[in-house]
């Protein structure tokens, strides 16, 4: 799922001349369905600390075979990186693992997050040593500098 922030934080003073866009980060949001609760509550978070990662969401259509492949891969293209948010079926997800290693091939970023306390991680992330963030939105924002 893609997201994208499209305003600057009002905690962060800008000069007229600087194009605030340059200040945000488009981010593919890599997670198993099972979590949507969680990943929802992220989202909140995010917007309530006023950080850049404002979202807009493009849903994943009802598509299937190679068909969602197709589509998932031209969002991680349009993206600046990619965030896995980690919960405790994560690990066994095959469109995650997948999400993950494209956005490699693709040469974006991959961070990830914990939304909720596991010790199993996908293993795209495990071969990647891609160590996941506790849930801090200032966490990730350092990250993406």
């Amino acid at each position: 799922m893609q997201t994208r922030n499209n305003t600057a934080s009002p905690n962060i003073p800008l000069d007229a001349s600087v194009d605030p866009s340059i200040l945000t980060h488009d981010l593919f949001l890599s997670f198993a369905s099972k979590h949507k609760a969680l990943v929802d509550l992220f989202r909140g978070y995010a917007k309530d600390r006023l950080s850049l990662l404002a979202f807009d969401d493009y849903p994943m259509p009802d598509i299937r075979g190679h068909e969602w492949k197709r589509y998932a891969e031209s969002l991680i293209r349009s993206c600046s990186a990619t965030l896995c948010l980690v919960g405790h079926s994560t690990y066994h997800s095959e469109p995650v693992d997948w999400e993950i290693r494209k956005s490699v091939d693709l040469g974006k970023p991959v961070l990830a997050v914990y939304l909720e306390p596991t010790t199993l991680l996908p293993d795209a992330l495990l071969e990647m040593g891609v160590s996941p963030l506790p849930l801090n939105v200032e966490a990730v924002m350092e990250e993406l500098k």
